[in-house]
Order: structure tokens, then C-alpha cells, then sequence
């Protein structure tokens, strides 16, 4: 399956979940303007030669995107990241419905790689979802950004995703987005503290979405109002 010249990623992908309703995997090329989309059996999730790896047909929330770099500023600085998957959803989903589809590749990448990843929540005119998420591979936090897929517009609310290992190793990533970074040393084991809750900065940056690499989702708007929306799977 073929995209238009200049279709983009995400309407295609659209479209190709309405052509193709059973369950399938495969790959993504791109070539100039165009997107080829490749039907393959669904196997363990590899790293392939394609900028793109489907995960699953049908639900096309499951794009995973490998190397799609993009920069971010986080503190007056430019930071590397990467763009994981763009999600769409009709305007027929509730907020919290959507925010359990973006959840869903959301724990899949942390449970996989335990980086952190995020997105704004976005919306159109008429109602319809979407999400851009992206991480700087960092362990311990997630800039989200006003970036919206199409023609969607943020909401101000965001979605993250919190790793749940007792410890990780820190990175040049991690040295970036901590205060105290500097003084870290690249490839020190740090602990990690209640990661199946809401952080105080979580509170602090207003109201929002959290997913745990187990599958739960919370939604917070300040320390009295939490609420669990789904229980990890």
C-alpha cells in the first residue's frame, strides 16, 4: 500500500487501518514524498532497516517510529529527542479514552527501554484526537511540548509514562534534564523513588496524564484530585 504524494504519515496510516481491519504488522519506508506500507507476519519486535515498525494493524496507535529526530528546548537548550508515534482517535472518545490509547505505546516503549516518554494532548475544531510522543531518553523525565500532529491543537494538558525499575544507570540524557546534573556521574546507579504515583513536580505543572510501564493510568489535576482510570495490566 501506497500513500499520496504528500499524504502525511499519520492520515495514511489512518487509512490503512480502515482498509486493513484485521490485525496485521509490518513495515514503513519512505521514499521522497511517499510512504509504502509492507504487510509481514507479526513477531517479536525487531529493529528493522525501515524508518518505521508497525506493531499492529487495525489499531494504528501501535507505530512505532525509530529514528525520527527531532530538538527540543528544555532549559534554553537544544535537546536531541525522538518522535515514537503519532496517535488519532475520532471525536466519538472521551478524553480519558483517548489518553488510554496514547497510554498504550506509551508503557510499551518505557516498559521496553525504562526512558521516559510523553505527549501533548491535542485536539481539532470538531472534537477529534491527537498526540505526538516523543522522549529524550531520559529516565527520570519527559519535556512535553506543544507539538500537535495535522491539524490538531494542544489542550494544555499532557501524558507521560514513569519507569518502574528499582534503579537505572545515568545517562547524558538524565545529566541534561536534572537540576543537579553536572555533578552525576555518567553511568552512576541511582535509586529510584515511588514511580506508580504522581511526582510533586508532576502536581506542580498542572493537570495531566501518568502511565506506568505496568499499563496503569492516573490523571491528576492537583494532590486532592487523582484519579485511577486503569489498573496495571
Amino acid at each position: 500500500m501506497v500513500s499520496q504524494i504528500g499524504e502525511p504519515v499519520h492520515v495514511f496510516l489512518e487509512r490503512a487501518a480502515r482498509t486493513h481491519l484485521s490485525s496485521q504488522c509490518g513495515t514503513i519506508s519512505r521514499s521522497g514524498e511517499r510512504y509504502a506500507l509492507s504487510f509481514n507476519s507479526c513477531g517479536p519486535i525487531e529493529l528493522v532497516s525501515e524508518k518505521y515498525v508497525l506493531l499492529e494493524g487495525g489499531t494504528w496507535e501501535r507505530l512505532l517510529f525509530l529514528s525520527d529526530d527531532i530538538t527540543i528546548n528544555l532549559n534554553q537548550q537544544p535537546v536531541k529527542a525522538l518522535r515514537l508515534a503519532d496517535v488519532a482517535a475520532s471525536n466519538e472518545l472521551s478524553k480519558d479514552q483517548f489518553a488510554a490509547k496514547v497510554a498504550r505505546p506509551l508503557a510499551e516503549y518505557t516498559k521496553r527501554t525504562q526512558y521516559e516518554a510523553c505527549a501533548q494532548i491535542c485536539k481539532t475544531d470538531d472534537g477529534s484526537w491527537g498526540a505526538s510522543i516523543t522522549t529524550v531518553q531520559s529516565h527520570v523525565l519527559c519535556p512535553i511540548t506543544s507539538a500537535c500532529p495535522g491539524t490538531t491543537k494542544p489542550t494544555g494538558e499532557g501524558i507521560h509514562s514513569h519507569p518502574t525499575g528499582a534503579s537505572y544507570a545515568i545517562n547524558e540524557a538524565d545529566k541534561l534534564v536534572l537540576l543537579s546534573g553536572p555533578f552525576y556521574r555518567l553511568g552512576a546507579k541511582e535509586k529510584r523513588g515511588k514511580t506508580d504515583v504522581f511526582s510533586d513536580e508532576d502536581l506542580k505543572a498542572g493537570p495531566g496524564y501518568m502511565a506506568t510501564d505496568k499499563g496503569r493510568l492516573m490523571h491528576q489535576d492537583g494532590p486532592k484530585k487523582v484519579r485511577i482510570i486503569s489498573i496495571d495490566m
